[in-house]
């Protein structure tokens, strides 16, 4: 378990591209950089296309004086990429080619750390997922009975959650259908948490599961956060 502030982990794909489209669009630059073991090869450079289907994006120097660098690049060897504007980074270590237009093809991988400028702290549990009790509700219609499910609990923070469920179970309920969370692990809540579903997106590393993020209807305090963030110790 860990406490992150700026980065998180994704493995949403459509995430990742429109992160990128996002940096195409604007003509920001992107920094590429390797080490050979003696020193750090830095360069700056620019996406020139972006292909989905094949999770690739060709790029080439940013300006003239990025040149000299870009092709001392060894993208035969592990490299790393970090979007300036749209802060996305990655390591890649697929190799990658020049193509006879002189752009040089990155694939994208499958899983990058995006930059989240969040004011409140989140707890990761990605790494090693908790048991979620959860019950979900159509609608906001909070009193209709309902069968409780097992999840995984991914993320916590004062004002929300992420977590996983069986794919099977995802088609009972959708965005904005109200979900009352009772208990994580072995941490019975006092009073069970309220909070709406803002995104349901299938989880790419599992087939079988659905990734679901919740906004919770009042902020959970601070001292519950940190009854769950004591879980894992």
């Amino acid at each position: 378990m860990s406490i992150e502030s700026n980065y998180r982990t994704s493995i949403d794909k459509q995430e990742i591209i429109n992160a990128l489209i996002d940096i195409f669009t604007e003509k920001s630059p992107v920094t590429v950089w390797q080490n050979d073991g003696v020193s750090r090869l830095i360069v700056n450079v620019r996406i020139e296309a972006i292909d989905a289907q094949s999770s690739s994006m060709y790029i080439t120097p940013f300006s003239l004086e990025d040149q000299d660098s870009f092709f001392k690049i060894q993208f035969n060897l592990a490299f790393y990429v970090k979007g300036e504007t749209r802060s996305i980074i990655f390591k890649q270590d697929q190799p990658t080619n020049i193509g006879k237009n002189g752009l040089v093809q990155i694939y994208i991988p499958e899983i990058v750390k995006m930059f989240e400028k969040r004011s409140e702290q989140r707890i990761d549990f990605s790494k090693n997922p908790h048991n979620l009790t959860t019950e979900i509700y159509p609608g906001d219609r909070i009193d209709v009975s309902s069968k409780s499910m097992r999840g995984e609990l991914l993320n916590v923070s004062l004002s929300g959650m992420g977590f996983l469920l069986e794919k099977k179970n995802a088609r009972l309920f959708f965005e904005k259908d109200q979900v009352k969370i009772k208990a994580i692990a072995k941490y019975t809540f006092t009073k069970p948490i309220y909070g709406n579903i803002i995104y349901l997106k299938n989880d790419y590393s599992n087939v079988k599961k659905v990734r679901l993020g919740v906004q919770f209807i009042e902020k959970i305090a601070p001292e519950i956060l940190k009854k769950i963030s004591d879980l894992s110790d």
